[in-house]
């Protein structure tokens, strides 16, 4: 890491640790030009990251053997959910 990444990453650090938080996130959008592109910054104090927490909860989700408490409707419309959350990209406009 550079020395300016660097500091960024340990100010976000003392912000979340000084305010005793779980988590505190750093949001680039529209790096190296592309719209698209959206880069993050996360910091993590005694929890899972949420992509892991998402990763897990699809798996949950998506494994039938496993899972015989969510019906194949319930099971579906989670999955959508999530696709459309990941898919939409208005926080970009903000």
């Amino acid at each position: 890491m550079s020395e300016n990444e660097t500091s960024s990453v340990k100010s976000l650090y003392t912000q979340v640790k000084a305010l005793n938080g779980s988590n505190g996130h750093m949001v680039m959008k529209g790096i190296y030009h592309d719209n698209k592109a959206t880069a993050v910054i996360s910091v993590y104090n005694d929890v899972k990251p949420s992509h892991m927490v998402l990763d897990e909860l699809w798996d949950w989700i998506d494994n039938t053997e496993a899972n015989n408490e969510l019906d194949a409707e319930v099971r579906m419309l989670l999955m959508d959910k999530i696709r459309y959350i990941e898919d939409d990209l208005t926080f970009m406009n903000d």
